[in-house]
């Protein structure tokens, strides 16, 4: 004990004399001289050390608050035991900063040392928000002095420095990474089996090469409760052949359970998959992303290039693109040439400080250029240019505009200038530009759709004939002949996309469970009730579905006895429906509602559950390559594919788990105005159902002669109803 005395003696030199430590020591010393037992005292002590310890794992702030003179003598002998110093600091310097509170380092202090350590590693500011990020600090200021160790390999006299028991990189990188993926993973099972009985799973693939130039093939499990990483394969030195993919997909299913698995989703490239899947598993859905055919249809409108489009199965389009071609080209050297010049682009921005904020367009200000990877990148960029039309106006014809120009010694430059201003001031071209607008929009708004993580398998055959009906009226400002050849290419893409489980799951679907499915037309097989039939026909083939009662017969069954229980649920008669259970539709996911409200129907519930509750893109492919882009950059390239991997199947769980609420599952709204912010007016709540045109692509049929049509039927019998929309507005996007 006097050997301790003595130390803590010498240590109080480097103190500068400190009035304050001085006292504390004078009465540390008085203790030990008090003391008549040095063994009893010295277990004392340590008893009181470890009680301490304790506590502090508990409530850190408990020594702080009750620390007594026998405390705060033992912090001073062993200041190690209480100093979080990650950078190395001195030890006389943090003995300075002693209180008699027992804390070394002030809150002050310790935000900035955070402040440093993120700009000397560059990270972003934004990940002190993240939750597990704080959760991380949280837990180790509860750990307390069990996560600190004291590095004395300085030798003897020389004073101990303190450092923080963090990972090194090799840790993370090795041990702690397996961990954490094989955590997750369970945490993700937990997750996806909590509606995997009732709603089945999809499945969508996607390929890409990394930064080293490796092919990969990522597989992502799709299901109401979130989109799962499976796992990424590595193609390298692999013929990725039709047959390659579907075998793939095969090992999935298979590993998965084939009866959990109601849909497969993959872009046009790997549609001869499908078969060598189907030839296994005859009951899985397989159909083409429907974001991705959009985007290509978007892209066929103002196709580079003489020669027309080209759709898969259909053939080429004598279509001349050149009309839309231009008139966008025009908007991309706007954009172009004011974003490129500094003058021009802060003088832009100064004529957008000068509108009212209450007239300002919606959506924002900024110019956009056409991204390469970006969806209807060209339609997006226009439409801003449309919004923003009057702002520059204001900026051509500005006086500093043209003192701009004119000072500018380039004559390109000026001869470019005078080409912008011309093209802003000719409403002319506007007017085509809101015509091609027009036509897109709606197309947008299903792409739009399709890309969430919403299921939207229900929604995409009504939503397409409702673009169907637009593109058949008259458009201002757009020949008629050209919005035909629109039309033609729209419907060549809509064969080329659909699939017959469409027309199934918006049968079931309770929004439109009021509008009368054609039964009849050119070709039975094509009309909308033999596919709802050939939908029932191939899910009812899921392994197991006959032992439970779930074929065909009874699933058709159910479906008659609904429709009739949904029709008279306004007249009370009915006890399986009344009209509040029909406007709860409003207002949750369509599989939620058959989960809430369908049991009546065991056999039409569980086949509307799996297939309402399937998205109908490859979308979550994409998110996940730009997640992998992200954490496999350029700057971290030496990654492996396993590692990286884990990374990117970790990151995604993790984001998922902590943002996942079972009250919050998401729901498309069936009101679509709702989830886009414009300015157009409502639809007609009216309306007829779309029609098809005659045989002849360019002539229209009057209106007597226009019957209702599939995408791969042209004449099917006329609905009595139109776009099935019943009590427009109830529901909210989330």
């Amino acid at each position: 004990l006097g050997r301790r005395v003595g130390t803590s003696v010498r240590q109080c030199t480097y103190l500068n004399g400190d009035p304050s430590i001085q006292a504390e020591f004078d009465k540390i010393k008085l203790r030990a001289v008090e003391l008549e037992n040095a063994n009893a005292a010295k277990n004392a002590a340590h008893e009181h050390s470890r009680q301490l310890t304790a506590a502090s794992s508990v409530n850190p702030l408990a020594t702080q608050s009750t620390a007594t003179e026998a405390d705060r003598a033992a912090a001073t002998r062993t200041p190690s035991a209480n100093v979080v110093d990650l950078t190395q600091m001195d030890m006389r310097t943090a003995l300075g900063k002693q209180r008699t509170g027992g804390t070394i380092l002030t809150a002050d202090e310790v935000d900035a040392q955070w402040s440093r350590a993120f700009i000397a590693t560059g990270g972003a500011f934004h990940h002190a928000d993240n939750k597990e990020f704080r959760k991380a600090v949280l837990m180790t200021a509860l750990c307390g002095q069990r996560y600190v160790k004291v590095d004395a390999s300085q030798g003897q006299g020389a004073v101990p420095a303190l450092e923080s028991k963090l990972p090194k990189r090799t840790r993370f990188a090795t041990t702690l990474l397996d961990a954490t993926d094989s955590e997750t993973q369970r945490s993700a099972k937990v997750l996806m089996h909590s509606t995997l009985a009732d709603t089945g799973m999809g499945i969508t693939s996607d390929g890409m090469a990394n930064v080293r130039n490796q092919p990969l093939i990522n597989v992502i499990l799709l299901t109401p409760t979130g989109q799962f990483v499976e796992h990424v394969i590595n193609a390298e030195g692999e013929d990725k052949t039709n047959e390659w993919v579907g075998e793939r997909i095969n090992e999935v299913i298979h590993a998965q359970g084939p009866k959990n698995v109601v849909l497969v989703v993959m872009d046009g490239a790997c549609r001869g998959a499908f078969q060598y899947i189907n030839n296994v598993y005859p009951h899985v859905i397989c159909i083409i992303c429907c974001a991705h055919a959009i985007d290509l249809l978007l892209e066929d409108f103002a196709k580079e290039g003489t020669q027309g489009p080209v759709v898969a199965g259909e053939g080429r389009f004598s279509f001349d693109t050149a009309w839309t071609r231009d008139r966008l080209a025009a908007g991309r050297r706007i954009v172009k040439f004011i974003t490129n010049h500094q003058k021009t682009l802060y003088l832009y921005r100064e004529k957008v400080k000068q509108v009212p904020h209450g007239e300002l367009p919606k959506g924002g200000t900024e110019l956009l250029k056409p991204g390469a990877t970006r969806f209807a990148t060209e339609f997006i960029s226009a439409e801003r240019q449309l919004r923003c039309k009057s702002i520059l106006q204001m900026l051509v014809v500005s006086p500093e505009y043209d003192m701009w120009a004119r000072a500018q010694r380039a004559e390109a430059t000026r001869t470019a200038a005078a080409e912008v201003k011309a093209l802003v001031l000719n409403n002319a071209r506007w007017d085509e530009i809101e015509a091609i607008i027009t036509v897109c929009e709606p197309l947008y708004k299903i792409l739009r759709l399709c890309d969430a993580n919403t299921p939207t398998l229900g929604k995409i055959y009504m939503r397409m004939l409702d673009v169907d009906q637009t593109l058949q009226e008259d458009v201002p400002h757009l020949p008629k002949a050209r919005r035909e050849e629109y039309h033609e290419l729209f419907m060549a893409r809509w064969r080329y996309m659909h699939h017959h489980a469409m027309v199934g799951a918006a049968v079931v679907d309770p929004e439109f469970w009021d509008r009368e499915w054609s039964t009849e037309g050119a070709d039975d097989e094509e009309s909308e009730w033999a596919q709802f039939e050939a939908t029932v026909k191939q899910v009812a083939q899921t392994p197991g579905a006959a032992e439970d009662g779930h074929t065909e017969a009874a699933i058709l069954a159910d479906y008659s006895d609904w429709t009739l229980a949904m029709k008279t649920a306004g007249e009370g008669v009915n006890p399986k429906m009344s009209q509040e259970k029909i406007n709860q539709a409003q207002r949750m996911p369509s599989w939620k509602w058959w989960q809430t409200y369908g049991r009546p129907w065991p056999h039409l519930r569980w086949f509307a559950m799996r297939l309402l509750s399937m998205v109908a893109a490859a979308s979550a492919c994409e998110r996940n390559w730009s997640a992998y882009e992200w954490i496999h950059s350029k700057k971290r390239n030496r990654l492996g594919v396993t590692r990286a991997e884990k990374l990117v199947r970790s990151y995604a769980t993790i984001n998922l788990t902590n943002n996942f609420s079972v009250d919050s599952f998401d729901f498309v709204p069936w009101d679509l105005e709702m989830i886009f912010d414009d300015d157009e007016a409502e639809p007609d709540e009216g309306g007829q159902a779309p029609v098809a045109p005659s045989s002849s692509p360019t002539r229209a049929a009057s209106a007597s002669e226009q019957p209702r049509r599939s995408p791969r039927n042209q004449a099917t019998a006329t609905a009595s109803r139109g776009s099935g929309r019943a009590g427009r507005g109830g529901g909210r996007a989330r």
